[in-house]
């Protein structure tokens, strides 16, 4: 009891450092893309929910990690840095949109992005995600790494759309399309920074990606249900297997941050800001894990409101002030 109150100041510091991170990158956010608030003209494909989509990306997980990698470089993100990330992270949401509502075809969304200046857009949201395409390029000009990850996470993207109806799948299947979704969105955010990879970084960006993935997911079940997404939260028919398959990953990902040419003593303290982002998830199994009881894991008895993620119950504070105080 006395060690989880020795950790309570520490715990404190931790939150207030991250809720400045967090203002300051919501104004940046702001400020940074506002030309796109009222582009004119808007012939109706992009809408209010884009924009607050655009907005709310870099509040998530892209500019976070990077400003943790920062803190272990021991060098904070320039502006020319944060202005990359914050393009990516708000491109990433119309690109994801042109596989999901098929808009395009996988060769189109491959020709607007190898050669961004000549494509002729045949909306607004293709003329914003342009727009934003040739930004990012003129602040981080292409090279063989980008390249060949960009392909990869481009490929992935067309191949995640199996997901969808997709309860037939191998798990083995899912596992391979949640984590490349994950885990090459976070390494192109790592590319996007000055400093170069250090030894076994590519590696563990890519496994930290499929970590967060499966937090996403756990947070994100009710409405891939609803969507008949098939990830490794809704194909499950008892939770213990979720926290089988967090466990493994946690172990795999941590042990490789562990190993990381940087002092010891900031990748401890990237590592404990890695897991108050992650505890949502962690919370929010617990809860599942509470529904599902004795029996096995039907995912589709159970109502939405029961399933659904909401930030606000207070159980949530109380098991995530738990989780916190153990690490």
């Amino acid at each position: 009891m006395l060690a989880q109150f020795l950790k309570v100041p520490h715990l404190i510091h931790t939150f207030i450092d991250l809720q400045k991170r967090f203002s300051y990158q919501q104004k940046f956010t702001q400020a940074f893309l506002q030309k796109y608030q009222n582009w004119q003209p808007n012939d109706g494909s992009f809408q209010k929910k884009d924009m607050r989509r655009m907005r709310d990306y870099p509040l998530q997980f892209i500019v976070f990690f990077a400003d943790f990698f920062a803190l272990m470089r021991q060098q904070p993100l320039s502006s020319l840095e944060r202005q990359r990330l914050t393009t990516y992270a708000a491109l990433l949401c119309l690109y994801d949109d042109f596989f999901d509502e098929n808009e395009l075809s996988t060769q189109e969304i491959w020709m607007l992005y190898q050669d961004s200046q000549s494509f002729k857009a045949q909306s607004t949201k293709q003329a914003i995600c342009r727009d934003l395409l040739i930004d990012l390029f003129r602040m981080y000009p292409k090279n063989q790494h980008f390249e060949e990850t960009f392909y990869k996470f481009h490929q992935n993207q067309e191949i995640s759309k199996k997901q969808y109806q997709g309860h037939h799948l191998d798990k083995g299947i899912i596992r391979q399309i949640s984590f490349d979704k994950g885990g090459y969105a976070l390494l192109l955010s790592r590319l996007l920074m000055e400093h170069p990879l250090e030894e076994g970084e590519g590696e563990t960006v890519y496994q930290l990606g499929a970590w967060f993935q499966i937090l996403d997911d756990i947070v994100d079940i009710a409405k891939d249900r609803r969507e008949q997404m098939a990830t490794l939260v809704t194909i499950c028919t008892k939770i213990e297997q979720i926290e089988q398959e967090l466990e493994q990953q946690t172990e795999i990902t941590f042990n490789l941050l562990k190993h990381l040419k940087y002092t010891e003593s900031s990748k401890k303290e990237a590592l404990y800001r890695f897991q108050i982002i992650g505890t949502s998830g962690l919370v929010h199994l617990k809860r599942l894990k509470k529904l599902q009881g004795m029996g096995d894991f039907q995912i589709n008895q159970y109502p939405e409101k029961e399933i659904q993620w909401i930030e606000t119950r207070w159980e949530n504070y109380q098991q995530g002030l738990k989780f916190l105080l153990k690490y």
